[in-house]
């Protein structure tokens, strides 16, 4: 059964609160593997396409095969990572997400209506 509170516990234990793989570059490398989760991917090639260094997706994919949401296998050029679980890795980035390190931009409008000539745009 996938414990999410374990899974957090790990995070903060592996990366104390300096480096989480839900942060900055590493979160590019998970986008990729979201956007094509049935695509065997090797590490080379999943940085590469991230832009992001072969060590820092091969710190990625040692987290992602402990929390259980891919499955890896062969060896060097041979190998792959495939992502099994698209929706853990998804609740474990929910939980590790901090808003706060966004920038917010306030506006006012006049118009009572604003919001939905925003949204239709």
């Amino acid at each position: 059964m996938f414990n999410i509170e374990y899974h957090i516990s790990y995070i903060e234990h592996m990366y104390n609160a300096n480096y989480s793989i839900f942060k900055d570059k590493s979160t590019l490398a998970l986008r990729e593997l979201l956007a094509k989760p049935d695509f065997r991917w090797n590490i080379r090639e999943l940085a590469k396409t991230s832009n992001v260094s072969v060590g820092l997706v091969a710190r990625i994919t040692g987290c992602l095969k402990k929390f259980g949401v891919i499955e890896t296998g062969g060896l060097g050029r041979n190998g792959f990572i495939l992502l099994k679980k698209p929706e853990q890795l998804l609740e474990l980035w929910t939980n590790q997400y901090d808003f706060s390190l966004n920038r917010v931009k306030s506006f006012y409008s006049p118009d009572k209506n604003s919001l939905n000539k925003i949204t239709a745009f």
